[in-house]
């Protein structure tokens, strides 16, 4: 699970539209560059686009732009992925325990 935060610019002219990615690679630069001791190492590991997204915000005001971005995911699905994403999210010193 992700969390994107965002600044929305107060003279914002129409909706907003946000794009995002999640990509992974196996092991950082600077990790790699810890781990074998140069400063320069350069990390040419491939990296992975997991998942992509995009999303248009309407803007109180503003005529809206119509929409047809329904997502193929059955609603019940999309809650019930993210209700699993937030159980098997830990921060740093957090455990979990199953009811």
């Amino acid at each position: 699970m992700v969390h994107y935060e965002l600044t929305v610019p107060e003279d914002l002219g129409g909706p907003l539209t946000v794009e995002i990615k999640l990509q992974y690679r196996k092991f950082d630069t600077t990790y790699m560059q810890y781990v074998s001791g140069k400063k320069d190492f350069v990390n040419d590991l491939p990296i992975t686009t997991i998942a992509s997204d995009r999303i248009t915000f309407p803007i109180e005001g503003l005529a809206a732009e119509p929409r047809n971005d329904e997502s193929k995911i059955i609603p019940w699905q999309r809650w019930n992925d993210y209700g699993s994403g937030c159980f098997w999210k830990a921060t740093s010193g957090a455990s979990r325990k199953a009811n």
